[in-house]
């Protein structure tokens, strides 16, 4: 009985323990979210870090949006109660009212949890008003568009790192890479003094793993950048008009299997050359349309030949053909244009960089397999397609056992004949 009792009260006890902590609210068991810096006067701040300023108030603004339901509030030092909370977008904060007699700013990180904000974790950040900057930052938005090479450039001031889009390289004559030889370069500016090579904005390299090195206005920090960079091929299509006034467009495709596009095909059907009287225009005059990627950019439209010993020589049907122009696609009339190029360059259009595309512009391949007419020896023969029989009936006198008869056969546009497996001449 004394067992029984005994038992039951460990149970209760038990029961009451798993009551306890189940009642202890989430926000003192769960981790803290990962919050490392904020941006101060638009650079980023580690928390717990410190920063020198000159005047007599800073901007504060989160790096990124917090999680729902966290709010990050800067005290207010005037009051016992007011707090600020931190959003993406800077906002002022004068040192008299948020920086505490150590020169620290303090913040709060809250966490909801029901109706109640709990506190999930504390900061400091120090502010040491000085005579120089003590920052190695460089401006978000000091990349310009005036150098070589460069699409588009993004600081990570917390890293240290300028992400890159290059234009693709090649070589002018052939798709082969020449991305070491771009030399791109871009221009970028600092925050708070800092400088580079003495300068608050520099021109500097931009080649994939280039770096610089900034220098705090009070000489006494400095911090070195990386590039890393990542690729932009220069067309995305090239359209040509036909003469029936219908748009072929061709998208660049990458035929070595080297993940860069290389060749661009575009393909029109005989009935988009024929003139007036509905004839093949041997050389048509076609307009051409294209998108290509770039502030600025010129494409040229041609032939490459190779020479005896094996050098590849452009020669331009036109070197800045604009979107709209007109081009003379030598050839195309009898199947393949002669025209076998594409280069495109770009940032700037002259000295920039170049991407050179092979051009095939065909005409469309008929699939038909109709014999139009045939004649054997000289008696017209008559033909069904459907039931793929040619029936000449022919002269005794023309008739002779062990003599083969001559067959004239007229085809559609592109279609070959063969009797026995043994193909039959073409003529005219």
């Amino acid at each position: 009985m004394k067992k029984s009792k005994f038992l039951k009260k460990s149970l209760a006890m038990l029961l009451a323990l798993m009551l306890v902590v189940a009642m202890i609210p989430l926000s003192a068991s769960a981790a803290s979210i990962n919050l490392d810096y904020i941006y101060v006067n638009d650079g980023p701040v580690q928390l717990g870090g410190t920063i020198g300023v000159k005047e007599a108030s800073v901007t504060m603004n989160l790096t990124d949006s917090l999680p729902t339901g966290y709010e990050l509030r800067v005290k207010d030092q005037t009051s016992t109660v007011n707090e600020v909370a931190l959003t993406t977008e800077p906002e002022p904060f004068a040192l008299a009212q948020y920086r505490n007699s150590d020169n620290k700013i303090e913040l709060t990180l809250y966490r909801t949890v029901g109706n109640a904000k709990v506190v999930d974790d504390t900061y400091t950040i120090t502010v040491n008003t000085v005579d120089k900057y003590t920052s190695t930052n460089l401006d978000p938005d000091g990349f310009v568009f005036d150098q070589k090479g460069v699409y588009s450039a993004t600081v990570d001031n917390i890293n240290g790192v300028v992400n890159v889009v290059l234009a693709r390289n090649t070589k002018t004559d052939s798709i082969a890479l020449d991305q070491n030889n771009l030399d791109a370069t871009m221009k970028v500016s600092t925050l708070e003094n800092a400088t580079i090579k003495g300068e608050t904005t520099a021109v500097v390299g931009a080649d994939n793993g280039d770096s610089f090195t900034v220098y705090s206005e009070d000489g006494k920090n400095h911090r070195t950048f990386t590039v890393k960079a990542t690729y932009l091929d220069a067309m995305s299509s090239l359209t040509i008009t036909g003469t029936d006034v219908n748009d072929y467009t061709g998208t660049p495709v990458d035929t070595n299997y080297d993940d860069i596009a290389d060749t661009i095909t575009v393909t029109l059907p005989a009935s988009a050359v024929v003139d007036g009287y509905g004839e093949i225009i041997a050389n048509p005059t076609l307009a051409v349309s294209y998108e290509a990627e770039g502030h600025n950019n010129t494409v040229e439209i041609g032939t490459t030949n190779e020479s005896p010993n094996g050098a590849l020589n452009n020669v331009p049907a036109d070197t800045d053909v604009k979107n709209g122009e007109s081009v003379t696609f030598t050839g195309l009339g009898s199947g393949t244009s002669s025209l076998n190029y594409v280069l495109v360059t770009r940032l700037p259009v002259t000295g920039g960089a170049t991407q050179y595309y092979k051009l095939v512009v065909q005409l469309e391949k008929s699939s038909s397999t109709t014999v139009v007419g045939a004649i054997v020896n000289r008696t017209i023969a008559d033909v069904d397609n459907d039931a793929r029989t040619i029936v000449a009936n022919l002269p005794n006198a023309e008739i002779t056992d062990g003599v083969n008869e001559n067959v004239t056969l007229w085809l559609a546009k592109g279609a070959t004949a063969s009797i026995n497996n043994t193909p039959l001449a073409k003529s005219g």
